[in-house]
């Protein structure tokens, strides 16, 4: 569920959780993703290609990064609200997490990521969110 929508800086959240996407092929340098990979997580960038569904998950100091394999270079978002909402639901905490807006960065809107049904997979999830805009 979505228990706030924030404007701002996610690396700023009082949350011990962020959770984002990434593509099944590995390459993970650009968008958000790539962000994180050079503020955080430098093994991200070039994960040698992934499962769809998969999450990767890395902490640093003291915040969980949580990268849901979503979506596909070549074969664009398909399924990606079901997997979304699936990966979510498995994840092992109750506390709050900050997410953003998978689908909505440059990749996504290339693609027509469906970014509808993905915020609607937020609000039908188990997690409390706090949804962060880009």
């Amino acid at each position: 569920m979505i228990t706030e929508i924030i404007n701002g800086d996610i690396f700023t959240t009082e949350d011990k959780h962020i959770i984002f996407g990434i593509n099944t092929e590995g390459y993970n340098d650009s968008g958000f993703a790539g962000v994180v990979s050079r503020k955080y997580w430098p093994e991200l960038a070039n994960t040698g290609g992934n499962k769809l569904g998969e999450v990767l998950e890395k902490t640093v100091d003291g915040i969980t990064y949580h990268a849901i394999v979503c979506h596909s270079l070549d074969n664009g978002w398909g399924d990606s609200p079901v997997v979304i909402k699936t990966a979510l639901n498995k994840m092992q905490f109750t506390e709050s997490a900050s997410i953003i807006v998978m689908g909505a960065g440059f990749v996504g809107k290339m693609q027509g990521a469906p970014v509808e049904k993905i915020m609607q997979a937020y609000r039908e999830c188990d997690k409390k969110l706090n949804l962060y805009m880009l």
